[in-house]
């Protein structure tokens, strides 16, 4: 029993130790995923000896992603590293050879992975989410990768989970609104039932959000107003009590408000939130 447990012991040190030692190799490929491959070839010719034109050979964004994903998929429980190696991804999928490099690399079906892990975790999250959303904005190729591991309808079961972390519930929007601009992604969700109740609940808490604005505003009476000669003037309520609020008025006790992203709004308007069925064709 007491070799168990020394045993355990050790083998927790020399993760830890490993796990310490992944984040430095991380966060030092992360400070060279912020610039392009082009850029950083510049950079060691300009350092390197001017005399000498021999071909200088550095590893790719891809590489060095590739790299990065290694180590997250090695220490996948550990949230440390989750977390380092995000940052390292949100910097790549930044970086200019994105669009092109991403089918190289295996960062979709692993961030799903750590993503669907860590559902719970909102520092995972929210940098999970901007990663998706920012590789889906490329092309519809890579959205629809994106959209096929199912990371939106996971997001979506836990969306209300987050109700008190409006920067994660924002982050699971905008990438749900990246999956609509594209045709097939956007297939992809209106097929699915789970999506489009969640789309009709978001329009109606929107709309019901307005209206409560919209009540509270008005049912207050205008304060008066002056312009620059000192002259009162006559304002509606509706603008009166909109110019007189203020920063130090918000009351931050109330929940912050999201913001329906404009391709989301516009996908329940054009399906009304129905579902779509599509009808197998008949073979003659």
């Amino acid at each position: 029993m007491l070799e168990n447990t020394i045993l355990k012991s050790k083998l927790q040190w020399i993760l830890a130790v490993g796990a310490a030692s992944s984040i430095q190799e991380i966060e030092q490929e992360g400070i060279n995923l912020t610039l392009c491959h082009c850029c950083q070839q510049t950079i060691e010719v300009a350092h390197s000896n001017l005399g000498n034109y021999t071909k200088i050979e550095i590893p790719t964004p891809a590489d060095r992603i590739n790299r990065v994903i290694r180590f997250m998929d090695n220490y996948l429980p550990r949230v440390d590293v989750q977390v380092a190696a995000l940052n390292a991804i949100i910097k790549f999928a930044r970086n200019a050879d994105a669009p092109n490099s991403t089918r190289n690399t295996d960062v979709i079906p692993i961030v799903a992975k750590s993503f669907a892990q860590h559902i719970e975790v909102q520092s995972i999250v929210w940098r999970a989410c901007v990663i998706f959303a920012t590789l889906a904005s490329y092309t519809g190729e890579i959205a629809l990768e994106v959209a096929l591991t199912n990371v939106h309808e996971n997001a979506i079961d836990k969306f209300s989970a987050y109700d008190n972390e409006p920067v994660v519930q924002q982050q699971i929007l905008w990438l749900l609104a990246a999956l609509l601009e594209w045709p097939r992604p956007q297939r992809v969700i209106h097929k699915s039932s789970k999506c489009m109740d969640f789309f009709k609940k978001i329009g109606q808490e929107e709309e019901e959000r307005k209206k409560a604005l919209i009540t509270e505003v008005i049912s207050e009476p205008p304060p008066p107003v002056k312009n620059k000669k000192g002259i009162w003037l006559k304002v509606n309520a509706l603008t009166a009590n909109l110019a007189a609020q203020t920063i130090d008025s918000v009351d931050t006790d109330k929940k912050i408000a999201t913001v329906t992203p404009l391709a989301m709004r516009t996908f329940i308007r054009e399906t009304e939130g129905r579902t779509c069925i599509e009808q197998k064709q008949m073979v003659y």
